[in-house]
């Protein structure tokens, strides 16, 4: 083809089209999908930075890269005349890979940073709460009163910490804020454990119900001995069947069960969404049920089974997330089905008691840019996912 930027159209074959990277791109202009393939005399190392142009987190890492490796290019000024050298090639990219990875970890420990001070500013309200009761015993406010003190002890090293005052690299940084994290988590366990010993115990009001033995009076019927005929009526105690209703105990579902049922669901979604995408064009209905079948109770599962079943090597996609994108060319629709899956997630790890929330805020930032990185959003999912599983070789490694 020919033209620096050729737009294909219609008739597009995947397979033939990605083997002429990096001349072939795919862009969301207007929330469409365009296939474009660029004039192939061109350098290759021209094609991909034509396809970036107007990408400024590409521009920022290239910066970097060409700073680190001032001598990639000869001194002609004309870039289809420039030079590169493949292993110094190969060196500037595996250095703007790094530089992207550390922008990446700088982003999700911003996140944690912010939502450690959101924790802290919450406790230090429930605090201030609690002290204004009179009726507080001494012991518990002495108690309230040096989880204030940690609580303000924490925020001033979380504070430093964020300066980064002693010059840690991201990797210690990483591990402090960890240790902090743990700190905050047995405050807000003594907190809990206090608000619970103030809370009476509604066992005890419930208790009255013994007042209704006094049904008893039953017996007062008995001075109707007159009527002893009416003695049959004894029949009536087979009325005990209410224990009957006993049996609707095993209704409710175990936590095995919940887990079997979760499974299933899992295959019947991964394989339905794999039906959809299969082949050429897409089956919206299809994908759109599958994807909205998805909650809390099988998001897990979901992407367990996607993984367990290999179904990357079929699509030739590296994660679920994005196999739905490949099919989905409405930007749109990619953010409904992005927040619905990511929504699951985050009630999940609320019931299981684990923190997403770095990954969350990146995730949720990426969709809210016009030039979103999609790569990110499907590693953050990835990410997310490796935290809650259950199974031991997909679980994320600390």
């Amino acid at each position: 083809m020919t033209g620096i930027y050729d737009g294909v159209t219609n008739g597009v074959s995947f397979p033939a089209f990605w083997a002429l990277s990096p001349y072939s791109w795919t862009s969301a202009y207007g929330n469409q999908m365009q296939f474009n393939v660029m004039n192939m005399s061109i350098p290759p190392q021209i094609a991909f930075m034509a396809q970036n142009c107007m990408n400024p987190s590409f521009w920022s890492y290239y910066n970097y890269s060409m700073m680190s490796n001032p001598y990639i290019f000869s001194s002609s000024s004309n870039p289809a005349y420039q030079t590169i050298d493949p292993q110094t090639l190969q060196n500037a990219y595996q250095n703007a890979y790094n530089s992207t990875m550390e922008a990446i970890q700088v982003s999700m420990l911003q996140a944690s940073f912010t939502s450690a001070g959101n924790t802290i500013a919450t406790l230090k309200g429930q605090i201030e709460t609690l002290l204004k009761d009179e009726n507080l015993p001494a012991d518990k406010k002495q108690q309230l009163e040096n989880a204030k003190k940690q609580l303000e002890a924490l925020e001033q090293k979380l504070d430093k910490l964020a300066k980064n005052e002693e010059g840690l690299s991201i990797t210690e940084i990483k591990e402090r804020m960890e240790a902090y994290r743990g700190e905050l988590a047995a405050i807000e366990d003594t907190i809990k454990e206090i608000k619970e010993s103030l809370t009476p115990a509604p066992t005890d009001a419930t208790a009255p119900t013994d007042a209704t033995t006094p049904t008893t009076p039953t017996d007062a019927t008995t001075p109707t001995s007159a009527t002893t005929p009416t003695a049959p009526t004894a029949a009536t105690t087979p009325t005990t069947p209410t224990d009957t209703t006993s049996p609707t105990e095993p209704t409710e579902p175990t936590p095995a069960d919940v887990k079997e049922q979760a499974v299933l669901q899992s295959r019947e979604i991964t394989k339905n969404i794999y039906i959809a995408v299969e082949g050429p064009g897409t089956k919206e209905e299809l994908l759109q049920s599958a994807i909205n079948s998805i909650n809390k109770d099988n998001v897990v599962e979901v992407f367990d089974t996607w993984a367990i079943n290999r179904y990357n090597e079929k699509t030739g996609d590296d994660s679920l997330m994005e196999t739905i994108y490949d099919d989905i060319f409405s930007g749109k629709t990619r953010k409904e089905y992005t927040m619905h899956i990511l929504n699951a997630f985050i009630a999940r790890a609320k019931e299981k008691g684990i923190d997403i929330s770095a990954e969350q805020a990146v995730i949720e930032a990426e969709l809210g840019k016009w030039w979103r990185n999609d790569g990110l959003i499907y590693r953050m999912m990835d990410d997310i996912h490796a935290k809650l599983t259950d199974n031991p070789t997909l679980r994320a490694v600390a």
